[in-house]
């Protein structure tokens, strides 16, 4: 009791109390984590006791429970990746042209000159359009439409379907190009589009779909061997 009064006398109750309180706040959190979950927690030599609870958030894992959804994840992934869809139709198409005409390049100029209503044509080119359907079922109908990219004019189109085959076509000309539809196409089918045209060679069009459809993916391939 002595050292009490000495304290309050030199320190003040209130600093005393708060240290107090620290000491017996300290006591209690070793006490606390030093016992196992389950077991009887003892503070102040048995002054308070209670029960300590086992945790619901912490459960312990081996190496094998904590890769193990990782690996799961990368089996899924890998073998997602590997499916192919059965529903989907894969439109592979390719743009090529032979130059005939070219008077720039002084290309022909002098054995033959094409006139269309009385002028010349300075640039005469025959571009190709060739469609092949890859899947494993029948494409109800699509709609492509070959647009330019740049001024020029096409003379003359005239599709063609290659081999015995029995969907259906048809072609309407538009301000920018060609809308071409294709009706009841069976894999391994082709159809090909072949224009005279003044000025615009396979690099001046651009081939999308319109509208775009989920189950249909167009690819568009260019020739790399254009003749100059």
């Amino acid at each position: 009791m002595a050292v009490l009064e000495t304290l309050i006398t030199t320190y003040g109750l209130v600093i005393v109390v708060g240290i107090s309180a620290v000491v017996v706040g300290i006591v209690w959190l070793i006490s606390h984590f030093a016992t196992k979950p389950g077991g009887k927690v003892s503070v102040l030599w048995g002054l308070t006791t209670y029960d300590r609870r086992e945790s619901n958030d912490t459960k312990p894992t081996s190496k094998s429970e904590v890769s193990e959804p990782k690996m799961i994840s990368i089996v899924r992934s890998v073998f997602s990746e590997g499916v192919v869809d059965s529903s989907k139709h894969v439109l592979i198409a390719r743009i090529d042209d032979s130059l005939l005409i070219d008077t720039e390049t002084q290309r022909a100029c002098n054995d033959i000159a094409v006139y269309r209503k009385g002028n010349p044509l300075n640039q005469l080119a025959i571009v190709s359009l060739t469609i092949d359907l890859q899947g494993v079922t029948v494409m109800p109908m699509v709609s492509l439409h070959l647009k330019r990219k740049r001024p020029g004019e096409i003379l003359s189109a005239l599709p063609q379907i290659l081999g015995e085959v029995e969907f259906h076509n048809t072609g309407t000309v538009t301000p920018l190009g060609i809308q071409i539809m294709l009706r009841n196409m069976r894999p391994g089918e082709r159809f090909r589009l072949q224009m005279l045209t003044d000025g615009l060679r396979a690099t001046d069009f651009h081939l999308v779909q319109e509208p775009r459809l989920s189950a249909v993916e167009l690819r568009v391939e260019k020739s790399e061997d254009w003749q100059p």
